[in-house]
């Protein structure tokens, strides 16, 4: 029965972040996390894939020391490769909001190295961890470097968003990924003349 109750806490805590609903989202995973943790190992997947989704929020809402412990607590006990690029996107995530970059660009080229594993070089999740990376580089100053990355990323939205619409989520957070890669490079460019 316990399980059964954090699994639905666990669900309504991914509904309500979807809706951007942060605080109440919050509070559904750590009850998931709370109800699961003293009835499974540690190392359970579900128990690490709650602690990285509270761990992402938190961070989402300004908690970003908070939402480390929970990350780095998901981070040691995977050993599943997905678990582990997802773990690695949040806490690069994580130290950008620190404005700890040079963090921040270790774990993010982590999950980089994966996807392109997992996906080849022109897939969308590829070019979603190439925007972070990139946008991380141009804030420590490498711009050479954010500029390979972001218009690694720039070269698979583009193709994409020819063939997408503009009335689904997917193709809005497209068009978002798009303009904050051209609107990089612009700045970048600008910077350098």
């Amino acid at each position: 029965m316990l399980i059964f109750l954090g699994t639905c806490h666990g669900a309504l805590g991914s509904m309500l972040w979807r809706k951007k609903e942060l605080q109440k989202a919050q509070a559904e995973y750590k009850e998931a996390v709370r109800r699961f943790k003293d009835i499974v190992r540690p190392q359970h997947p579900t128990l690490i894939g709650f602690k990285r989704n509270l761990g992402a929020i938190l961070v989402s809402l300004g908690q970003v020391d908070d939402g480390l412990v929970f990350l780095h607590e998901a981070e040691e006990l995977t050993t599943h490769a997905t678990q582990i690029s997802r773990i690695n996107m949040e806490l690069g995530k994580a130290y950008e909001e620190k404005k700890d970059y040079v963090k921040a660009c270790r774990h993010l080229s982590k999950t980089l190295e994966m996807r392109i594993s997992d996906f080849g070089d022109n897939h969308i999740a590829v070019a979603n961890a190439y925007l972070p990376l990139g946008r991380c580089k141009k804030e420590a100053g490498e711009d050479e470097d954010a500029l390979k990355f972001l218009r690694l990323a720039l070269g698979i939205y583009e193709p994409k968003m020819k063939n997408a619409g503009s009335d689904g989520v997917r193709d809005q957070a497209l068009s978002k990924s798009l303009d904050e890669a051209q609107s990089l490079i612009a700045e970048i460019e600008a910077r350098s003349k």
